[in-house]
């Protein structure tokens, strides 16, 4: 269930794996449909169940809930409020729904109010915090990049500036980074989204702290200008201030060879081999005694690569087709 336009025409790292995930299922030979605006742009033979473009996910659930009648194998909600659930009450047996989590472990404060809840998360941590919370049985699936989409470019010389890339709110640690750099006189580049965050002073705050020299801040950017800030930088900082449920940033800037130091929090001991594809640091202290040293030289860019290929869009594709192909058989969790 999307309710940006598929494939999203910016970053959007929510629609771009769901429409990766359609597009690779349907390669695989699946049968399937996709619920997105009108506007999106969908291979033919996947059928597009049309919602209207940015309506509430409440307004988009009465348009397609006519269709869960129609005896669908499985149902991968991937929205917030996971309101596929509602057509499943009261059924014996249960529509099966997998309810595929993207965000904060405690977003919810109660699973879905169905025997079986299917949640799924985004990497290990997140599915045990998930499970923690709500006291129920929780699986996961990496999420992916595209390792084709992503990658280096040794014609591209990598220069001496940091890179941050992600939303401008408390929890990615943009000031963190921004201090960071302040204090060590090193060269930062900020791009993130100022739109999908619940702080507005808090990104205020964040580039009223750019002289334009030093520090240099944008908003976002396209996935193409992605890849070339990547490969340019001298490594991404990512000093992540709560549990990051994955970090899609953190295996695209390896894929194009860039070295990442980040707090380790959440999933990224999951997503950073220590030494190798980056650095993972406990404390501020820590990632700044990194950097003052330059540690990031010593990070090969093909060993960066390798880490990257672990989660690929062919794996994440591979393993959502082997968790829906359980559930079709009749597993349930």
């Amino acid at each position: 269930t999307n309710i940006i336009r598929t494939p999203p025409s910016g970053y959007a790292g929510l629609e771009y794996l769901t429409d990766k995930l359609a597009r690779g299922l349907y390669a695989k030979g699946h049968q399937l449909a996709m619920v997105a605006p009108e506007g999106s742009m969908l291979p033919e033979g996947i059928e597009h169940i049309v919602t209207g473009y940015r309506e509430n996910e409440e307004e988009s659930w009465k348009r397609y809930a006519p269709r869960l009648e129609e005896g669908w194998d499985c149902i991968v909600d991937a929205s917030w409020g996971k309101w596929a659930h509602i057509n499943s009450l009261g059924r014996d047996p249960q529509l099966p729904i997998i309810s595929w989590c993207h965000t904060a472990a405690d977003l919810y404060t109660s699973p879905p109010p169905v025997r079986y809840p299917m949640m799924v998360g985004v990497s290990q941590d997140h599915a045990e915090r998930i499970s923690r919370h709500l006291g129920i049985s929780c699986r996961y699936c990496y999420n992916g990049v595209d390792t084709a989409f992503y990658h280096p470019d040794p014609s591209v010389s990598r220069g001496s500036r940091l890179l941050f890339m992600g939303r401008y709110t408390p929890e990615k640690g943009v000031l963190e980074a921004i201090y960071l750099a302040k204090k060590l006189r090193i060269g930062l580049d900020l791009y993130g989204d100022l739109e999908i965050i619940s702080d507005q002073g808090y990104a205020q705050r964040c580039l009223a702290e750019a002289d334009g020299k030093l520090i240099r801040a944008q908003g976002p950017i396209s996935r193409e200008k992605t890849v070339e800030c990547y490969q340019k930088a001298a490594a991404m900082v990512f000093p992540v201030a709560w549990a990051e449920p994955f970090g899609l940033v953190v295996p695209e800037a390896n894929a194009c060879g860039c070295a990442v130091v980040v707090l380790s929090r959440g999933a990224m001991p999951e997503l950073i081999e220590h030494g190798k594809s980056g650095f993972l640091c406990h404390t501020l202290e820590e990632m700044e005694d990194v950097l003052r040293k330059d540690l990031v030289k010593t990070i090969k860019p093909e060993d960066c690569v390798a880490q990257a290929q672990k989660f690929s869009i062919d794996k994440f594709c591979d393993n959502w087709e082997h968790l829906i192909e359980k559930v079709v058989q009749g597993e349930r969790w």
